[in-house]
């Protein structure tokens, strides 16, 4: 789980600031889009492959910090979607970089 970030009562801006920067720094081998959104109960995100793209969807009714915890989830199945299913030891691998960034954004907040 991700360290908490103190949000208090916030419009999801560290959220934002966050997804700028793994857009930034985590490599892909493909455009990614990432959105907040109603999806159904129990799913908090989820990333496909679709027409050249990664489309990562967060649920809208997470919490900023669980928010934040999903797209780094996420991000990382993206890291390694096309060869890796699942949370094998690539996908360990893939959340680890992907953490590290997340720890170099929040050392910058």
């Amino acid at each position: 789980m991700a360290r908490v970030v103190d949000t208090g009562m916030t419009n999801f801006g560290h959220y934002r600031s966050l997804v700028r920067h793994l857009r930034k720094h985590v490599e892909l081998d493909y455009p990614i889009s990432i959105r907040r959104t109603r999806l159904p109960d129990g799913l908090d995100g989820d990333a496909t492959l679709a027409n050249g793209r990664f489309v990562v969807r967060i649920n809208r009714e997470l919490t900023e910090n669980s928010a934040i915890d999903t797209v780094i989830h996420e991000i990382s199945h993206c890291v390694v979607l096309e060869s890796h299913q699942g949370h094998g030891p690539a996908w360990g691998m893939a959340y680890s970089r992907v953490y590290q960034e997340y720890l170099v954004w929040l050392d910058g907040i």
